[in-house]
């Protein structure tokens, strides 16, 4: 099913049974996670390896929220006067309960719980984690149970825990400090948390690949400049950015892009050579940011040049 979400939507991972039926309801869920903005996924049961990682542990490492529900199973058994007996109480979803115990230890995430009446409270990781769980009985007035707790929990849907890449669709005009004028390309690092800032945010051009020739360039990393300070790395505030030094040329040598290098960190002509792109050629550059407590974020922009500053084009590719 197809969702409709805005790209900064918190994501909220829905680990539920794998049952037919337990399936449709979580769809029932994903259509009211989706409708109050969020962008829902729902956890199934992958045949390989690389489709857990590829599928089910990516999304847990990228998801805001966690939705977890644990359906009813087979009764339990005790055992009782030297025989075993029936008991009043049902396991759980054992596949729920395995993710549920990867999203504790992959991130620090928010967990609202759901457990069917007859399932053995406190069961499995649920011991540990403190997670109180909503009981349930009419498994088709979930969906509605859900939003009720969402709302009640506060959960909100406008931020994501990552850093977002773009273009600054303004450049800016500098005089250098050699009295030429030059053109600034910016890239903007938007810091998409509700709450937590990003610290010591540095950023690096991995791979440059020149269109023309498709000669792919390799340079030896060093931090760029962010804009107005000399620091090779920079903080940023949650629902914020900071702006990147992609590149700039003078008016007086258009035939030379000069990528952003920290000309206060840097110390070898070297860097300034490796650095220094021909004017006349069109290249995609593949920039990375690299945040303390944030995870790491790639984005590739295709520069057009043309001998003529007026004439640039710098643009990011989905």
């Amino acid at each position: 099913m197809k969702y409709s979400f805005m790209l900064s939507s918190a994501r909220v991972f829905i680990s539920c049974g794998q049952r037919s039926d337990e399936l449709r309801i979580a769809e029932d869920i994903a259509d009211l996670v989706n409708s109050m903005n969020f962008e829902p996924y729902i956890a199934r049961t992958q045949q390989t390896l690389n489709g857990l990682v590829d599928n089910i542990f990516s999304k847990l490492e990228e998801s805001e929220y966690f939705i977890f529900i644990d359906f009813k199973r087979e009764k339990l058994c005790k055992f009782e006067n030297d025989e075993y007996v029936p008991d009043r109480y049902h396991r759980g979803s054992l596949f729920s309960h395995q993710e549920l115990a990867l999203a504790t230890y992959l991130k620090d995430i928010e967990v609202i719980a759901f457990q069917e009446e007859g399932v053995k409270p406190e069961e499995g990781i649920l011991r540990y984690i403190q997670a109180n769980c909503y009981n349930f009985s009419n498994r088709n007035e979930l969906p509605e149970l859900i939003r009720e707790k969402i709302i009640k929990k506060g959960w909100q849907s406008d931020w994501r825990n990552e850093l977002t890449i773009d273009r600054e669709t303004e450049y800016a005009e500098t005089i250098l400090n050699t009295g030429e004028t030059a053109r600034f390309f910016h890239i903007r690092v938007r810091n998409n948390h509700k709450s937590k800032i990003a610290l010591n945010c540095s950023g690096y051009i991995e791979k440059i690949v020149n269109i023309d020739t498709d000669e792919e360039i390799k340079p030896e990393l060093v931090e760029l400049k962010w804009k107005g300070v000399t620091t090779s790395s920079v903080n940023s505030p949650p629902k914020n950015f900071r702006l990147l030094d992609a590149f700039h040329i003078r008016y007086t040598t258009p035939q030379n892009i000069e990528l952003g290098l920290n000309p206060f960190i840097v110390d070898s002509g070297s860097y300034v050579s490796e650095y220094t792109l021909d004017g006349s050629s069109n290249f995609i550059l593949h920039f990375v940011i690299f945040s303390f407590n944030f995870p790491s974020k790639q984005a590739r922009f295709i520069l057009r040049a043309v001998n003529n500053v007026e004439e640039v084009s710098f643009e990011r590719l989905s």
